[in-house]
């Protein structure tokens, strides 16, 4: 599962928390088969745990384009060099504590360049 339905945390380059998410999101599908197994309903429900992982899989990627600007990389580790607070934050995000998202706002930004 995992890399194949894009499950990575492109961010930090993670992907074995993502790949058992959603492989055991493929077992409890299988598991819910009652009687004669049927791929559609299945499948179906395979796809249910997927879109309700799809909102966070969507934040892993918003976090995963600061990597396209090395810029805001520069500014962000700079800015961190100075602010236990940061480093902190920085850290919740890469152990998936906090939504990258929470740093990755105009609001998070103005607060990460002012402080």
């Amino acid at each position: 599962m995992g890399d194949a339905v894009g499950a990575t945390y492109g961010f930090s380059g993670e992907g074995i928390g993502k790949a058992m998410e959603t492989g055991m999101a493929a077992a409890e599908a299988i598991l819910s088969a009652t009687g004669e197994p049927n791929d559609a309903a299945v499948q179906a429900h395979y796809r249910t745990a997927l879109q309700a992982l799809l909102p966070q899989f969507q934040l892993y990627r918003k976090a995963a384009s600061v990597n396209q600007h090395p810029w805001l990389l520069n500014l962000l580790i700079w800015r961190a060099q100075h602010s236990p607070r940061i480093i902190s934050r920085l850290a919740d995000i890469l152990a998936e504590r906090r939504a990258p998202g929470s740093l990755l706002s105009w609001r998070g930004l103005k607060r990460l360049i002012l402080g």
